[in-house]
């Protein structure tokens, strides 16, 4: 299957920083993950350095929330789609992805596509049930083949957790100018109720 480019950039795309993507109750972690999101928005635009961005942290602390904004803000600022799938290109939610991957040539076809595209967005790596060693590999060969291009990536699990799945996946997290955000706080629903 030939695939055109999936994500095209405007020549024109302009990646304004907008305030307000998640209430931050003025907590400082908050904050600094909120900063590096915008920060990595701003840089996915043409001709910044590309690095890869994880969010480290348990549930319910916005981590997700901030990269679905990423990826919203770098729609609105020329960062488009140029295939139809069941998949939001750039963006894709790990756990379900991979249940597909099993199963569905679709994802597989975009698994290997994900090489070529200039943006992605891993939401929850780690979360799936993975007794056979299945899962792990399928994200390796992903990242593996994402050096040098703009990715965020999402986890409950700490580089520890992460070295424990697979070293060579700390590794890839965590050289070059790649950044790894350990956020501890405590959840929306601690701090709502």
């Amino acid at each position: 299957m030939n695939t055109p480019n999936l994500i095209k950039t405007s020549p024109e795309a302009k990646c304004a920083q907008p305030a307000g993507i998640l209430e931050t109750f003025d907590d400082p972690e908050l904050v600094k993950m909120v900063n590096a999101v915008l920060k990595w928005v701003g840089d996915a635009c043409p001709g910044q350095p590309h690095y890869w961005l994880t969010l480290s942290g348990k549930s319910d602390i916005g981590k997700t929330r901030c990269a679905k904004h990423a990826w919203n803000r770098l729609q609105r600022c020329g960062f488009t789609s140029t295939i139809r799938s069941n998949y939001d290109p750039a963006f894709i939610y790990w756990p379900r992805f991979v249940a597909d991957l099993r199963v569905n040539e679709e994802a597989r076809q975009i698994a290997i596509d994900t090489a070529r595209w200039p943006i992605l967005i891993l939401d929850d790596i780690g979360s799936e049930r993975d007794t056979t060693g299945f899962a792990a590999e399928q994200l390796m060969v992903i990242l593996g083949a994402r050096e040098g291009r703009h990715t965020l990536l999402t986890t409950n699990l700490t580089i520890d957790q992460l070295v424990a799945i697979d070293a060579r996946l700390a590794s890839r997290i965590m050289r070059g100018g790649n950044r790894f955000m350990q956020i501890n706080t405590t959840t929306y629903y601690e701090r709502t109720h």
